[in-house]
């Protein structure tokens, strides 16, 4: 049976991932078992999860941890792309709302100029200044106004800490 346009397509994107030598397609019968790509992804995470434990075990005080972080941490900003330049957030609130246990303040802000965030500002009762909690969301059709999302960030406010729920890019 010859291999559908699909598998090809994969096996292609595995041989420019990996080099030739590496691909070793699962067969199953005829066909390409479809568990081939989470089998060759399970194998890529463990070697590195290897590596990093083997980087690890080198550590030996306290000099060699905190420049084994700043790598790290430099090596992450890196395949970021960088961090953007810091702007004003121009922060705005369009409304409060006082609850038993919890109010909550309702803003926007621009994460870049230009750019508007929707967000919610769950807050305890009392005087902060509080333990902040940053509450990104899903995809859901609701946003950050979503039950779930709702409910998690109002048992964390009445818990002590602000929270702040924003509405993911596209939304709000």
């Amino acid at each position: 049976m010859p291999m559908k346009p699909f598998a090809i397509f994969w096996i292609g994107l595995c041989v420019v991932a990996v080099g030739q030598d590496e691909l070793q397609p699962v067969e199953v019968g005829d066909r390409l078992s479809p568990s081939m790509m989470e089998n060759w992804l399970q194998r890529k995470a463990f070697a590195a999860l290897d590596r990093r434990e083997a980087e690890l075990e080198k550590l030996n005080g306290e000099e060699s941890l905190r420049s084994w972080q700043t790598e790290r941490r430099e090596a992450f900003i890196n395949a970021l792309g960088g961090f953007p330049e810091r702007t004003p957030l121009n922060a705005k609130v369009t409304g409060k709302l006082d609850f038993e246990g919890h109010r909550i303040e309702k803003l926007y802000f621009e994460s870049q100029p230009g750019l508007h965030v929707t967000a919610t500002l769950y807050l305890p009762l009392g005087e902060g200044p509080f333990p902040a909690v940053l509450h990104p969301t899903g995809h859901s059709a609701s946003a950050k106004s979503r039950d779930l999302y709702q409910e998690a960030s109002i048992v964390i406010a009445k818990g002590g800490c602000a929270v702040l729920c924003y509405d993911p890019v596209g939304q709000g």
